[in-house]
């Protein structure tokens, strides 16, 4: 699909929730809990404050994060970390999904973890005591993200290398997962620092993405 410029991220969100790389791994840091780190997640009393907005012309705020989230899928065996789950409560979505690239893994390996989350979207699961008609539903809809309509969107921060090699990460990741059946929004760090737009990417499709994967097998 064509790449789409969509929303900027404000300044005042970037400052609350960028996310960075070092040398000691990923760091979201900001004025509104510089204290949370690698693998630490915000205790109930120490929340960053509803205080940043996410998109231009729409009410979204920041109430919690998460970081290294694992998410997984015993029957399948796919399983992997989000850097960073931000909780972004919309009518059809509660959170956004951060995975930061430093520069450290192939294009082709990048590709590939942002496919591990179409395979996590389709994935469906059965639902219906034994000898009844039954159905199936989303994985992620009936156990993580029970709240949610649509999947949550994905969004990519690419760090860390010379800015012309982020760009051209950029453009081969946009080849590379032309297609996906689910929301993913990309940009580099330096961009997002000059509150440029995001690109989209990818877009949820849940009609697609359902003919994609096998339905679960029945009781």
């Amino acid at each position: 699909m064509s790449v789409r410029m969509v929303a900027r991220l404000p300044g005042p969100f970037l400052r609350s929730v960028e996310v960075l790389s070092c040398g000691f791994g990923t760091v979201i840091r900001g004025t509104a809990a510089p204290h949370v780190r690698f693998g630490h997640i915000p205790t109930p009393d120490r929340r960053p404050p509803p205080a940043a907005r996410l998109l231009r012309g729409r009410r979204e705020y920041l109430t919690d994060w998460q970081v290294e989230v694992n998410h997984a899928i015993k029957e399948t065996g796919l399983s992997f970390n989000t850097d960073a789950v931000l909780a972004v409560p919309t009518k059809t979505s509660e959170v956004r999904l951060f995975e930061l690239d430093n520069g450290t893994m192939s294009q082709a390996r990048l590709a590939a973890e942002v496919w591990d989350y179409e395979r996590y979207a389709g994935h469906r699961v059965w639902k219906g005591a034994r000898g009844t008609i039954g159905g199936t539903y989303p994985f992620w809809q009936r156990h993580r993200y029970t709240r949610s309509e649509t999947f949550p969107r994905l969004h990519v921060v690419l760090a860390v290398k010379a800015e012309h090699l982020l760009d051209n990460r950029l453009q081969a990741l946009t080849a590379a997962v032309q297609g996906i059946t689910i929301a993913v929004w990309v940009n580099t760090l330096p961009r997002l620092q000059r509150g440029e737009p995001w690109y989209e990417i990818g877009a949820d499709d849940p009609h697609r993405r359902r003919a994609r994967y096998p339905e679960a097998v029945g009781r």
